[in-house]
Parts: structure tokens; C-alpha cells; sequence
């Protein structure tokens, strides 16, 4: 743990013995021990893979679904608005609040 927090604010690499995992059938499976070389970066940035990409073959599906989350949005301000309010503004009247 050490070894790797030195990595991180130093953005050196450091070579530490610890589990080595290999990807084979689409799962990591773990090989053994080895040496692992860790490479930091200095500061707490975010490198530049590390960002969210949208394929463009799911943009189509991502602008379905901000227009659900909008006309959903919509429809739940219309239900307060026609049902809840007034139905709060009778417990009011009735109860004196």
C-alpha cells in the first residue's frame, strides 16, 4: 500500500510484488504473484482514458433516455400540481395547520 500511495504523489513508477491478474473468457482470473510495475501520475488528476465516452451506436439510446428523464420530470410536476397541492391545501383547511 505504501508503495503504491509513493506512486501516486510522486508520478514515478514503482515495481512491487502483489497478485498479477490476467483477462481470458471476459473474467480477470488471478495468476499468481508477480511484479507489478505501477505507474502514478503526479496530483489527483483523472487521466485522459479514464473519461466517460458515449459510443456512437448507444447516442441514439443516451438521447432516448434524457427525454424520458425530461417528459418524466414533466409529468411529475403536472401530477403535484393538479392532485397533491390541492389535496394538501384541504388537509390544511381542515386540520387548521
Amino acid at each position: 500500500e505504501d508503495a503504491r500511495k509513493q506512486a501516486a504523489l510522486s508520478g514515478k513508477s514503482v515495481c512491487i510484488q502483489d497478485d498479477k491478474y490476467e483477462r481470458r473468457d471476459n473474467k480477470c482470473h488471478i495468476t499468481g504473484i508477480a511484479e507489478v510495475c505501477i505507474t502514478g501520475v503526479a496530483g489527483n488528476r483523472i487521466s485522459r482514458g479514464a473519461q466517460p465516452i458515449i459510443k456512437a451506436s448507444k447516442m441514439g439510446w443516451f438521447v432516448l433516455y434524457c427525454f424520458c428523464i425530461f417528459y418524466m420530470f414533466l409529468a411529475l410536476a403536472i401530477v403535484c400540481d393538479e392532485f397533491f397541492v390541492p389535496a394538501l391545501e384541504c388537509f390544511v383547511d381542515e386540520f387548521g395547520i
